[in-house]
This record gives structure tokens, sequence and C-alpha cells, in this order.
């Protein structure tokens, strides 16, 4: 991500090149589904300050950002590609029919629901993100509120402790009062995904349901609360802070 905002602001790719090499060589697993979020994120931010810029400064900057993620996924396809053809033929990968599944089905309808709606026996799995928002996991095979047998893939966390979590709420008041729209709009369209499997199966190559894409979620809402914990803390809207200790205690 400051890969991203240095060649945002600096045209400057060099940290995202690094930071992506990188990612592959400490864990080619999280690589993959932080690329692609990274790359959205990029996009997303793009959207927020072209309108500030000129069409030259504009063009530097996808110039810059394309040669970034082009680089960095260059120089990791050393670990990437061999890690990719051992995968290949793993039993999780080899068994997987989710793709063969959703084009066996007929009509636009039955496709949408098996991709944005859990199956009858993994209904529990839409209220993960939720749970492990309130509370922290007690291992790595469940979360505080579900007992599992066995490893859970789709069971990550997105707990960012307290004192964070009753700044979230805060926050995105904050974002309305200021019309940072765009900020609302990225919130509820990531909150749509935690809660539907789609990314989850799409973020680790539709083989299966992963929760580990969640880290990413994280990563925000750390950045929505530092980004206008200031301006929350200067203008005194204490009112809101206990609406929000009042709504998660209430969780």
């Amino acid at each position: 991500l400051l890969g991203v905002e240095k060649v945002l602001k600096k045209r400057d790719p060099r940290m995202l090149i690094f930071s992506l090499a990188f990612m592959a060589l400490i864990n080619y697993f999280f690589f993959f589904s932080l690329t692609v979020l990274t790359f959205v994120y990029a996009i997303c931010r793009f959207l927020q300050v072209s309108k500030n810029n000129d069409s030259d400064t504009n063009m530097a900057i996808i110039g810059s950002g394309f040669l970034g993620f082009l680089a960095g996924v260059l120089i990791s396809g050393a670990i990437l590609l061999p890690c990719v053809l051992v995968d290949l033929d793993m039993p999780r990968t080899t068994s997987s029919s989710y793709l063969k599944d959703f084009f066996a089905l007929e009509g636009i309808v039955e496709k949408l629901k098996y991709l944005f709606t859990w199956k009858e026996t993994e209904k529990y799995k839409g209220t993960y993100p939720l749970a492990s928002f309130l509370f922290i996991n007690d291992n790595c095979f469940q979360q505080s509120l579900f007992s599992t047998r066995g490893y859970d893939n789709a069971g990550s966390s997105i707990y960012i402790f307290m004192p964070l979590a009753l700044m979230v709420l805060p926050s995105l008041v904050d974002a309305c009062k200021k019309k940072q729209f765009s900020q609302i709009i990225y919130f509820i369209i990531g909150v749509f995904f935690l809660f539907t499997p789609f990314a989850y199966y799409l973020l680790h190559a539709f083989v299966q349901a992963y929760g580990r894409w969640e880290i990413f979620i994280v990563a925000m809402l750390i950045l929505l609360v530092a980004t206008h914990y200031d301006s929350v803390i200067e203008n005194g809207r204490r009112f809101v802070l206990d609406i929000s200790f009042v709504i998660l205690m209430g969780l």
C-alpha cells in the first residue's frame, strides 16, 4: 500500500516493485490475493486523486503503476512459477469442482446465487467476519463462537482490538461530513464481499474458500481510522463514539 502511495504522489514505483517481490519471497500463498487487492486499491486511490491532477501527471502515474506491478510480478516469477506448478497437482486443486459446478448451472440467477451465497451446509461461515471482528480467535482451528472439527480455511480474523473498532463508526461519520463518499462506497463493497463467498474463492484461484485475504480488510480498517482519527478527536464528536460503544457491546 505504501508502494501505491509513492506511485500516486511521487511517480516512484521502486517501493511497489520491492514489496510485491518481497511478498512472493515471504509467502507466495498470500502473494496472489494481496497483489489482486493491492491492484484494486491502486485503482480506487487513483480515481480519488486523479481529479486533482492534470492529464500529464495522471498518465505518469498510470505508467509508473503499470511498471511497478509488472516488474514486481515478473521478479517474483522465479519463486511463483515453481510453486504454481506444484499446486496444480495438489489434491485440493485436482479435487476442486467449484468452476465446473458453476458452468454447469443454467440461468443468470442460479449462477449469481452460486457465487454470492453460502451453501446451505455452510451458512454459518457467513457470520465468521462479524464474530472475528468482535472476538479474537482462540487458535488457528476455530473462532471463539464456533466449534469446528479440524481446520476451516474460510475462518480467519478481522479483529483490530476494541479501541480501533470503536473508532470505525466515528470515522465513517467523519467521512460523510467531509463528503468523502467514495470511502463509504468502498467500505460497503468490502462488507459485502466479507459476508459472501465470492471473494473467498476468487482470491484463491477458485479452489477452496480461504479467508486469508481478510488481512487486507484489517489494513483498510486501520487506514480508515488513522485517516480520520485527528478530525474525530478535534471535533469532539463524543456522542458518535458513545453510539459505537453501545452497538459493539450490544453485538
